[in-house]
């Protein structure tokens, strides 16, 4: 634990350093048995400097913190040799899921004035200001993401959405899958019911305990939810 310790502090010190706009990606990392760390570049929207910035930091924590909190869940046993994924679910559910929780949260305690909305006030209205920090303004503006995803790569769907290390498309295919998956069972089904379970009957069977339907039935029934207008989906939301 000490040489991991130490990795981490020196890694923090470097990362603290960097003040560039493009700065390093923030992570979070597992120690080799237990815990871990979030490691994140200077903040720059909690320094007061820049505007958009400010929801930017605060959802990038709330993020990494949800990945913490998935990885508590992450003591597999050996995967059998012939189902080698049998215990690590797809990028979609951890990525999109990490974006819809501190989507969801930063927006709800933003609501309450737990979190500070800007340093200094740049919308006219309440109306503007609650349509900033709403979640349902995030999943729609993914929605062009979405479409700039289908014309990279005709044929994309969640199912297909692929590496997180390698595209977008995890993050806000798997946020809108969230959001369709609670609505369905419950935030709390994720924490309750879907990753405790994994671990004794694998991620697929665990989806289907928590969410009521297998994972092949639930990528034909998200196509076709997405497959509809806009302002179907935005009615949806509003739901």
């Amino acid at each position: 634990m000490s040489n991991q310790f130490w990795k981490f502090a020196n890694n923090s010190i470097a990362i603290s350093k960097d003040r560039h706009e493009y700065r390093e990606t923030p992570f979070f990392s597992r120690f080799e048995h237990k815990g871990g760390y979030i490691m994140m570049g200077y903040p720059f929207g909690l320094s007061g400097k820049w505007y958009d910035a400010v929801k930017t930091d605060q959802l990038t924590i709330f993020h990494e913190y949800f990945h913490a909190i998935q990885r508590m869940y992450e003591n597999h046993p050996q995967a059998p040799p012939d189902q080698p994924d049998k215990f690590d679910g797809p990028d979609w559910m951890k990525e999109g899921l990490a974006v819809y929780m501190s989507e969801y949260t930063v927006g709800l305690l933003r609501s309450i004035g737990a979190l500070e909305h800007m340093r200094k006030p740049i919308y006219e209205t309440e109306e503007e200001y609650r349509s900033y920090a709403a979640i349902d303004a995030a999943l729609m503006a993914n929605l062009d993401d979405i479409e700039v995803l289908k014309k990279e790569h005709p044929g994309i769907s969640l199912k297909t959405s692929g590496s997180a290390w390698e595209s977008n498309a995890p993050y806000v295919y798997g946020a809108w899958a969230a959001a369709y998956l609670s609505h369905i069972a419950g935030k709390e089904a994720f924490i309750d019911k879907y990753y405790p379970a994994i671990d004794q009957v694998g991620w697929k069977q665990a989806f289907k305990q928590a969410f009521g339907m297998s994972i092949e039935d639930f990528y034909a029934e998200f196509n076709q939810f997405m497959k509809q207008p806009l302002e179907v989906l935005e009615d949806f939301l509003n739901s």
